[in-house]
């Protein structure tokens, strides 16, 4: 009896392991077929990455030495990307995770616009002759998130991008509005600064030009051509201006040609090197002045553009109490 029932238990146990094996291979296929990640890449080994568009002249990214540019798809102009764009962007790619298969086949692109013709395609390369890989970012779902998450975060809605992946015709959803990322015009993706400094270490400021007069820091407070003392509160405001100041209103290098500053700036302190802010005049009425830092000496901006050649280059009374500001 002993003998039959555990040859019962052994016929048991035979079966339920078949079956499990059975599970985890069929598991194990499905798992190897669902990409986990969509680009396999190392960030610090991508070297360039080019951006197609729908009806629009493409976008190269090229790494050189530890900076990236930007250019056209031509390559005749070229500038220096926005540091924190590249690395928001490289991030991106190597943590784009898919959550689903939107499509299996290619009869699903074009309602999902992932096909070649609406895309926006996005080619990583780790050397300049293939593609390491090649995205195509299409349009965008728009959900309810779960309701656990719901109750943690007030009704937001949950954005899917449909990718498609080169050489797989299945289409995936990722989290997020992935074309934000990749826009067509050149500007998208230039170096924005103008101005980055601490306004603790600066302590002094020399205006040259049109209009001359200069402000030391002393240990009583600033000074205005080292005997006025300035207002505090109006320096504190001047001093934040000129401590973080960005614009994405670009002036070409051919409205400037030519021209001599009507105005400069030289700041200088501790812990940086010295910078030269210049004002040149344009007889675009748009623009009115273009300016430029050392701190970017390649871009040259609209000053007319946020008030910004007022709000960096004011006169000396306005740092006086009781004096206009204009």
């Amino acid at each position: 009896m002993f003998k039959k029932l555990n040859t019962k238990i052994l016929i048991v146990a035979i079966v339920v392991m078949a079956g499990l094996l059975l599970i985890a291979e069929y598991t194990g296929k499905k798992d190897r077929s669902f990409r986990s990640v969509l680009i396999a890449a190392d960030t610090a080994l991508i070297s360039k990455i080019e951006i197609s568009f729908p009806e629009s002249a493409g976008i190269q990214l090229l790494r050189e030495h530890n900076n990236w540019k930007v250019s056209n798809r031509d390559g005749e102009t070229s500038y220096t990307a926005d540091p924190q764009l590249m690395q928001s962007i490289l991030a991106q790619l190597v943590m784009m995770k898919p959550d689903r298969i939107a499509a299996n086949s290619k009869d699903k692109w074009k309602s999902l616009q992932v096909d070649d013709s609406a895309a926006v395609r996005v080619d990583v390369y780790q050397s300049k002759k293939q593609p390491l890989a090649s995205l195509f970012l299409g349009n965008i779902s728009v959900g309810q998130q779960p309701a656990n998450q719901q109750m943690m975060q007030q009704q937001q809605p949950d954005i899917k991008t449909f990718v498609r992946v080169g050489g797989d015709e299945r289409v995936y959803t990722v989290d997020g509005f992935l074309k934000m990322s990749y826009q067509p015009q050149l500007s998208a993706y230039r170096n924005k600064m103008l101005l980055q400094l601490n306004a603790q270490d600066i302590s002094r400021l020399e205006f040259a030009g049109n209009n001359r007069f200069d402000l030391s820091k002393t240990e009583s407070g600033w000074l205005l051509n080292g005997q006025q003392t300035v207002d505090s509160t109006r320096m504190a405001g001047y001093l934040r201006e000129l401590s973080r100041k960005f614009s994405s209103h670009f002036v070409t290098s051919r409205q400037v040609e030519g021209t001599t500053p009507y105005t400069e700036l030289n700041i200088t302190g501790n812990n940086f090197e010295a910078v030269r802010l210049q004002a040149v005049p344009v007889a675009d009425t748009t623009v009115v002045m273009a300016l430029q830092s050392s701190q970017n000496p390649e871009a040259w901006f609209n000053g007319k553009q946020q008030d910004l050649y007022r709000k960096l280059f004011p006169g000396p009374e306005s740092f006086v109490a009781g004096e206009s500001d204009q």
